[in-house]
């Protein structure tokens, strides 16, 4: 990620600022017109932002027209990194667990697609688990998530308990949109118009409320930047 990001700050790098955490972004009749990072204002033609969705309606100033998207809600995840001798043990990259009797829903072995991610012999199963914030899940010490989780997949993967060889735990507060009733029209309305403030752009798999693909997400951001580009040019 840091090479890809050098690559892509060449020739630019002085207009790039790290560390200048945004405070507002500011509208005026309906129109993005500058954005305020630590206390200073700065004039802009757009505005792109990766937050969550129910995140922006906080930054934005001079307009109430987000405040419908701040109810959104989002669901934590707790991501159990688990590591194993061997590879190929499960029967596809990723398989999914519908059955109640466990308490992850996904598997992931990512080494079965891309074999960089882990040494010669070795593999990684990613076991995802839907929680919130401040249950048992949330809580419990990475070792006895891992233990518990091998527990669980004894009945997937053969031997699963003599090839483990530990795991790293990942917790997130906000991971996968929650598609609720009581917000159905105000997300249909957003996919499709967008935040309806000009060019205000909300990016990205949370920024867009969506389900999606990392690749669906790649190829949508970039139509939408291209069209940005081509709307700034007329």
């Amino acid at each position: 990620v840091h090479t890809l990001c050098e690559k892509l700050a060449e020739g630019i790098e002085t207009n790039i600022r790290l560390e200048s955490p945004l405070e507002e972004i500011i509208i005026e009749n309906e129109k993005v017109v500058a954005v305020r990072s630590k206390g200073e204002r700065t004039e802009v033609s757009a505005v792109v932002s990766t937050a969550p969705l129910h995140v922006l309606p906080k930054l934005v100033k001079g307009t109430d027209k987000l405040q419908k998207f701040s109810k959104f809600r989002y669901r934590p995840m707790t991501f159990v990194n688990m590591r194993f001798e061997g590879r190929g043990l499960l029967p596809d990259v990723v398989l999914w667990l519908p059955e109640k009797k466990y308490p992850f829903f996904r598997l992931t072995e990512a080494t079965l697609s891309m074999p960089w991610l882990a040494p010669e012999g070795k593999t990684i199963i990613t076991v995802d688990i839907g929680c919130e914030t401040g249950d048992e899940f949330w809580t419990m010490d990475g070792e006895k998530l891992g233990e518990f989780c091998l527990e669980h997949l004894a009945s997937i993967i053969p031997n699963a308990k003599e090839k483990y060889l530990g795991c790293h735990v990942l917790r997130t507060p906000v991971s996968y949109p929650v598609f609720l009733k009581e917000y159905e029209t105000e997300r249909k309305e957003f996919e499709e118009n967008g935040t309806g403030i000009e060019n205000l752009l909300s990016v990205g798999r949370n920024g867009e409320f969506s389900h999606s693909f990392m690749e669906d997400v790649y190829w949508r951001t970039r139509k939408k930047m291209n069209k940005l580009i081509s709307d700034l040019s007329d």
